[in-house]
C-alpha cells in the first residue's frame, strides 16, 4: 500500500511538472526575426527567389513626409509585423528622401570625380522613380506593396489614420487576395506549355489594371506557350502588349499611334474585330492628345483611324462614342482644309 501511495504521488508530480512546462512554453515570448532592409530591387528579387519568398516593398520619404518614419517604426518594423511577415517576405525600401535628391542633382564641385558621382546618382534615382511611378503607380507616401518574388502584384496598403497601427494595417490588407494571387504566381512558375498560358491568363485577369505593368514580360511571352491560340486569348495579349509598346514610344517622343495601327493591321495577329477596333480607336486618341499637347492636330489621320475603328464593329458598345468623335474630327478636318 505504501508503494502505491508513493507511485500516485510520483505521477501527480510528473503531471504537475508537464503542465507547468507546457504553460511556460506557451508564455515564452516568440522570437522576433531579424530585420534586414534591401534597397536594390533586383537584389531583393534575387534573394526572394533563392529563399522562395515574396517581397514587401515600402516606399517612404523620410525627411519630408511626416508620416513615413512613424509608419515604418510603429507598423512595419514592429515585432508583430516582423513575426507575421518576415519569414515569408524580403523587405525592400525605396526612400525618396530630399537629401538623396539633392545628392543626385546638386553637385558639390566641378571635378570630374563629382561629375561621375552625380551621373551615377541621377541614374539610380531615376531608375527608382521609374519603378515607383511607372511600374507600381505609387503616388502616395508611405505605401506598402506585397509582391511575388518576380515583382508581380499581390496587394497594396497606403498610410491613413486607420493604418497607422499594426491592427489597422492588418484590417486593410486583403489576405484572400494575397493568397489567391500568390497561388496563381506559383501556378505560373511551375507550369509549362498551354497550362502556363492558362495560368498567365488567370494571373492577368486577377491583377488590378493599374498593376499590370509588372506582368509585361509574361504578357509578351504568352504566344510562346499558346502559338496555335488554343485558349482563344492570343488577341487579348497582342493587344495588351501593344499598350506597353505604345507607351514606350510615347515616352521617347516617337509615334505611339503607329504601334496601335501596326497591330490592328497585322494579318498574322489574332485580334477580334472588337480588339482591332480598340487599336484604331487608341491610335486616334493618341493623335488627339498629341494635337492637344502641341497645338497642331493631324485631323486627316484622326478621321482615318476613327473611320476604321467604327467600321470594325459598329454595333460594339463604344461604337456611338467613336461615331461622335468621328463627326467632330470630320468637322475640324473640313475647317482645317479651308
Amino acid at each position: 500500500l505504501g508503494i502505491k501511495m508513493k507511485l500516485k504521488k510520483f505521477f501527480k508530480l510528473i503531471s504537475a511538472a508537464v503542465i507547468l512546462l507546457s504553460a511556460a512554453g506557451c508564455s515564452k515570448k516568440q522570437k522576433v526575426p531579424e530585420l534586414v532592409w534591401q534597397t536594390d530591387f533586383e537584389a531583393a528579387k534575387k534573394i526572394a527567389a533563392e529563399n522562395n519568398k515574396g517581397i514587401m516593398f515600402l516606399f517612404t520619404g523620410s525627411d519630408w513626409d511626416r508620416y513615413s518614419n512613424k509608419f515604418k517604426k510603429n507598423v512595419v518594423e514592429s515585432e508583430q509585423f516582423l513575426i507575421k511577415y518576415a519569414d515569408d517576405f524580403v523587405f525592400l525600401n525605396f526612400d525618396f528622401a530630399e537629401r538623396e535628391f539633392n545628392a543626385a542633382y546638386l553637385p558639390k564641385n566641378d571635378s570630374q570625380e563629382e561629375a561621375d558621382r552625380i551621373e551615377k546618382a541621377q541614374k539610380d534615382f531615376a531608375e527608382r522613380d521609374y519603378i515607383a511611378r511607372d511600374i507600381y503607380s505609387v503616388n502616395q507616401y508611405p505605401t506598402v506593396l506585397f509582391l511575388s518574388q518576380e515583382g508581380w502584384y499581390f496587394d497594396s496598403v497606403i498610410y491613413t489614420d486607420e493604418t497607422s497601427t499594426f491592427t489597422g494595417f492588418e484590417k486593410a490588407c486583403h489576405s484572400a487576395q494575397i493568397e489567391k494571387l500568390s497561388s496563381l504566381a506559383e501556378k505560373v512558375r511551375k507550369s509549362s506549355g498551354i497550362e502556363k498560358a492558362e495560368a498567365i491568363n488567370e494571373l492577368y485577369e486577377a491583377t488590378p489594371a493599374i498593376y499590370l505593368a509588372p506582368l509585361r514580360d509574361l504578357i509578351a511571352s504568352y504566344p510562346e506557350y499558346d502559338p496555335e491560340n488554343k485558349t482563344g486569348n492570343l488577341g487579348k495579349f497582342e493587344q495588351a502588349k501593344a499598350y506597353f509598346d505604345a507607351y514606350d514610344e510615347l515616352v521617347h517622343g516617337r509615334d505611339a499611334a503607329a504601334v496601335y495601327v501596326t497591330v490592328a493591321e497585322n494579318k498574322d495577329n489574332h485580334l477580334s474585330e472588337a480588339e482591332r477596333q480598340n487599336m484604331y480607336f487608341m491610335a486616334a486618341l493618341v493623335e488627339l492628345q498629341e494635337g492637344k499637347d502641341t497645338g497642331s492636330y493631324d485631323y486627316g489621320a484622326i478621321v482615318d483611324y476613327l473611320q476604321k475603328a467604327y467600321d470594325c464593329d459598329p454595333n460594339n458598345e463604344i461604337g456611338p462614342d467613336i461615331l461622335y468623335q468621328l463627326e467632330k474630327a470630320r468637322q475640324q478636318y473640313k475647317a482645317q482644309s479651308k
